[in-house]
């Protein structure tokens, strides 16, 4: 079997990494297959996998003290495991989710390739060992622990026949197999002479019980990982297609993307990653592994603009899908099977990085009302007709359109939770804006405005309810004067979050994004001045004045205000800090830190990819 390196090309420049910062998140690789998907660590490790879906339990968890896949190697009488060996490198082969890990000292050097090849269920992975020294006697060892914690029947199997190792739980089996029998928990591979090489292969399958996921893992066994690998790197050039034209930031970004869509049904997910902290820390932890409409709202339109128009079509087929008869959708955000989301408890054996707690899975703001998923959801309907010119698409759904726009109309005016999910039972703080529960935000009614006036403008193309069309205009006319007159603060000279709140807040970019205020209009510029002195904070953008950190969807929304206002050098810059804020493969949490360089929040995060898709599309397409 060939063991020389796969790829002899690379997607990014790599930087070393250290054992000092080995396995933090600002490090870790990210390889899918359309219903989950695994992050590495630049050694090798693998830190997270739930397995079936994003969202069922996580059977390695490191980031939040749950397990993982360590890997080892023995030579020269001693073990070694890969963050002891020395420097690492990582990247991803040019256009492609097939991850490349090097691990490497002056006796041998080590590569990983890792894939989880589309629409199968498990992850593949191959190890070329090289000797760069003297002749060696090499042997690698697999560390594997489970994620524990109350609630989660589990337990752990080894099927010696076959020589697979099980973890099982209350949903699923994990079967972790290689493609030679390991002797005291070694797996040879014999004396590599001088600058030769050889190879392992290993995959970790999953399935609804033991015996699906040790037949996954069987049939893995029998394949080349080598041409595994290959046929993965052509498939996401193949999807990449006519995209691979745009720039790297586009490409990397549509990528990741993809990695967060549930292929079965379309939704996105925020992140495929629950509780990691957003701040140092903090309680900030919540569970991102559903799909917001907003969410998935802004991925089709960066999906769309792209040219990615069977990837947008699709979500916008599973949210009409779960459109309530009255045209609302009950909830801001939904499993990714169309149900909803799971309801939210915490772990308190679980803890994050620097101790923070609580640990949380499922989400309560999905009983929270958002004004803005109707809005959102027309908007892009209409985006999605004038990127992809399928006007059969407005007439399969316009049932559902009319529906919306008709509940946008008589409800536009309630109060409630906002883009930052604020909570109506979190009130012991008093006037702190952030613990007073429901309020009239900027946002959500911004994109009340948006939806009914691309309602009314599908009514047009299809030619369909002339009356209903004036009646949304007239509607949305309403709610952008509403608007106007009381997010303006003349304490502050600026626009600000909400009617009741006179808080500097990105979120009141989107008036230009949709509509309703000129890039260039005076009271915006007076705005964002304001914004770039409230919210500059630790070498970046946050997204309202009573952050800590910066966030990557605000730098990126106010790059591309800057790209509608014309100052070009201004957005370039804004998009060069994210692209230096982002991990050396390109991926980008919710929050990072300027100053030191880490990456906070769940990871990767769909918000962050699918601004940049945007900022830099904008931006190219004006220099």
């Amino acid at each position: 079997m060939d063991g020389a390196p796969i790829f002899a090309y690379r997607d990014t420049g790599s930087e070393h990494v250290t054992p000092a910062t080995a396995g933090t998140l600002e490090d870790y690789g990210m390889v899918g297959n359309g219903e989950t998907v695994s992050l590495i660590s630049p050694y090798a490790s693998v830190d997270w996998l739930c397995t079936n879906r994003f969202d069922e339990d996580p059977v390695f968890a490191r980031r939040i003290g749950g397990g993982y896949l360590d890997m080892s190697v023995r030579y020269n009488g001693r073990t070694v495991a890969l963050k002891n060996l020395g420097d690492a490198e990582q990247e991803y082969i040019k256009d492609t989710n097939v991850l490349h890990t090097t691990v490497e000292n002056d006796d041998l050097r080590v590569d990983v390739y890792d894939a989880m090849p589309w629409g199968r269920k498990y992850l593949g992975r191959r190890v070329v060992v090289t000797s760069k020294g003297e002749d060696r006697d090499v042997a690698i060892k697999l560390t594997s622990e489970q994620s524990h914690y109350p609630g989660l029947a589990e337990k752990s199997v080894y099927d010696r026949a076959n020589d697979i190792t099980l973890y099982e739980n209350k949903i699923s089996s994990l079967a972790i197999a290689a493609d030679r029998k390991a002797r005291r928990g070694l797996y040879d591979l014999g004396t590599i002479e001088h600058d030769k090489t050889s190879t392992f292969d290993l995959v970790v399958a999953y399935g609804r019980d033991r015996n699906t996921a040790t037949q996954e893992a069987k049939r893995g066994q029998q394949l080349d990982m080598k041409t595994v690998i290959e046929q993965e790197a052509t498939y996401w050039r193949d999807w990449l297609g006519d995209t691979k034209s745009h720039t790297h930031d586009v490409r990397r970004g549509l990528l990741a993307m993809k990695l967060l869509t549930y292929e079965e049904t379309g939704a996105m997910v925020a992140a495929p990653t629950a509780s990691f902290p957003a701040v140092p820390g903090g309680e900030d932890n919540w569970d991102y592994r559903f799909c917001w409409l907003r969410d998935g709202f802004l991925g089709a339109e960066a999906f769309d603009r792209a040219g990615k128009h069977k990837e947008a079509g699709a979500f916008y087929n599973w949210a009409f899908k779960l459109q309530g008869k009255d045209g609302h959708w009950a909830h801001p955000l939904y499993g990714i099977d169309g149900k909803a989301a799971k309801e939210e408890f915490s772990v308190h054996a679980l803890q994050g990085p620097k101790g923070e707690k609580p640990i949380r899975f499922g989400n309560a703001a999905k009983d929270q009302l958002q004004l803005d998923s109707e809005g959102s959801i027309l908007d892009g309907v209409l985006t999605h007709y004038k990127t992809s010119g399928d006007k059969a698409f407005l007439e399969q759904h316009y049932t559902g359109i009319k529906k919306a726009a008709n509940w946008i109309e008589k409800n536009w005016h309630r109060k409630e939770n906002g883009i930052w999910e604020v909570r109506d039972d979190d009130n012991e703080g008093g006037d702190v804006w952030w613990r007073t529960g429901k309020s009239n935000w900027a946002y959500g009614k911004t994109m009340c405005y948006a939806g009914l006036q691309a309602a009314a403008e599908i009514a047009d193309i299809l030619g369909k309810d002339k009356q209903s069309a004036t009646r949304w205009r007239g509607t949305a006319d309403t709610v952008k004067e509403d608007v106007l007159q009381k997010v303006w603060s003349d304490d502050k000279g600026a626009f600000t979050q909400g009617y009741e709140r006179d808080v500097i807040d990105i979120s009141v970019l989107p008036m230009v994004f949709y509509g309703m205020v000129d890039a260039k209009d005076p009271r915006m510029v007076q705005t964002v001045e304001v914004m770039e002195k409230a919210l500059l904070k630790r070498g970046g953008i946050a997204r309202h004045e009573d952050a800590d950190l910066p966030f990557y969807l605000p730098t990126l929304w106010l790059a591309r205000y800057y790209t509608r206002a014309g100052d070009i050098d201004r957005a370039d810059e804004l998009i060069e800090t994210c692209r230096e804020a982002s991990t050396t493969l390109g991926l980008m949490a919710e929050h990072y830190d300027g100053v030191t360089g880490g990456q906070w929040g769940n990871f990767p995060q769909l918000f962050s990819h699918e601004e940049m898709v945007k900022a830099s599309m904008e931006l190219h397409g004006k220099k």
